[in-house]
């Protein structure tokens, strides 16, 4: 399975989703994962989408009424998480 190729991994991976993601439930994909390397991550939004917008629902429908491109935190995260690798 994908969880047991994540599991597997020995790189640092920073696996991160949206408390509202339908398409892929962070409950289902991230909660509870154990990852070998020490340096590696995971992180669930809150209140974040698949996209990782800010959203009501997260259903598809919202996408485009959602002025948010992306979360200025997952962004900041995503560069901390990248300059930590030095």
């Amino acid at each position: 399975s994908a969880q047991d190729e994540v599991r597997a991994m020995t790189c640092p991976a920073f696996l991160l989703g949206g408390s509202k993601d339908l398409q892929v439930p962070a409950i289902l994909n991230l909660y509870g994962l154990k990852l070998k390397n020490r340096k590696s991550k995971i992180k669930v939004y809150p209140a974040l989408n698949h996209l990782f917008q800010t959203c009501q629902t997260g259903a598809v429908s919202e996408y485009g009424e959602i002025e948010e491109t992306i979360s200025p935190e997952v962004l900041y995260d995503i560069s901390k998480f990248i300059k930590s690798m030095k």
